[in-house]
């Protein structure tokens, strides 16, 4: 609907309206994309009418009614690489799902709209299984574990580098460090970075850039596809473009649940997460999010599950 006039990398783009479209005729006969970091920034552009959307809000960014919450099918998790001491162990990987406090950083952090979870995709998803419960936060025992892998030779003092993506989503800074403490609290030995999305990809998908040490990845996933599939294929497989690891059987499993069909493929992918989170634990998981966007009062737009990762012009149209 719409063809690209200029794009001023890091600032703005600007589109108009393409008079080839076969579809219908898009409402703006323009639009213009202005990049600001800030969360709060972007809100004031709304309450000022110097914006008319305005994308990863959060009520604390003073939006007020103008703020619009949606279920946006993204759910936030750590991904651990197995191949570099402590992450060796798997005694390691599960001390540190105790070691998060995932119900404290819903509710301090993100005002108890989201979700604890416990598994890659939300309800709703093909697959999603029901059954699994986020693991409690027990912070004594993420310390026993890891001293029991210590006292077998593993070596729990190795740097881990949390690796996490710059403003991907409101208050990530303040997750990364909440996250870093409470790991550290633990006996791990954990160094934070923020990166730019050109250098957080490197470390996001295959091949995987090198860090030097133990490597832990804050990953932002949506299924957009409603079906377990499109999740599982790519982040659980052993050689997926965004799995860090897997095992045989796991691999298994997928390819028996992604040959399946009806209430055989709910039950099969059910059991491919369930396996995950006992026999593997690649996945720390923290929450299933919910989106907010400004939106203001001379524009018609309702958000969905996609509108995170995009938001379509030709959607958006003129209140009435």
């Amino acid at each position: 609907p719409y063809k690209l006039d200029s794009w001023d990398a890091g600032q703005k783009i600007t589109v108009s309206a393409y008079d080839g479209y076969w579809g219908e005729k898009p409402a703006y006969a323009k639009a213009e994309y202005q990049w600001r970091s800030e969360g709060s920034a972007r809100a004031a552009m709304i309450t000022s009418g110097e914006a008319d959307i305005a994308t990863g809000l959060s009520p604390e960014d003073n939006i007020g009614d103008l703020g619009v919450s949606y279920p946006n099918n993204e759910t936030v998790a750590l991904r651990m690489h197995s191949d570099t001491a402590p992450f060796t162990d798997i005694r390691v990987r599960q001390a540190v799902n105790y070691a998060i406090d995932k119900e404290g950083i819903v509710a301090s952090l993100y005002g108890g709209r989201d979700k604890v979870a416990a598994q890659l995709v939300p309800a709703g998803v093909v697959g999603h299984n029901e059954a699994l419960a986020a693991g409690p936060y027990d912070p004594e025992k993420a310390k026993q574990l890891v001293a029991e892998a210590k006292a077998d030779g593993v070596d729990t003092a190795a740097e881990i580098n949390l690796v996490v993506r710059s403003a991907q989503f409101p208050k990530i800074e303040e997750l990364g460090q909440v996250l870093q403490e409470q790991l550290t609290q633990a006996g791990l030995n954990v160094k934070l970075q923020m990166l730019e999305t050109s250098q957080h990809l490197t470390y996001q998908v295959r091949p995987f850039a090198e860090t030097g040490g133990a490597l832990m990845l804050m990953t932002q996933h949506g299924n957009q596809a409603g079906d377990a599939a499109f999740t599982v294929d790519q982040y659980m497989t052993s050689k997926g473009a965004q799995s860090a690891f897997g095992t045989p059987e796991l691999d298994a499993l997928i390819k028996k649940a992604d040959a399946a069909t009806g209430e055989e493929r709910q039950k099969a992918f059910e059991e491919v997460f369930a396996y995950q989170n006992e026999n593997v634990v690649q996945f720390a998981h923290i929450a299933h999010q919910t989106g907010m966007i400004g939106k203001a009062a001379n524009v018609d737009y309702t958000p969905n599950s996609s509108t995170g990762d995009e938001l379509r012009l030709a959607e958006i149209k003129p209140a009435q």
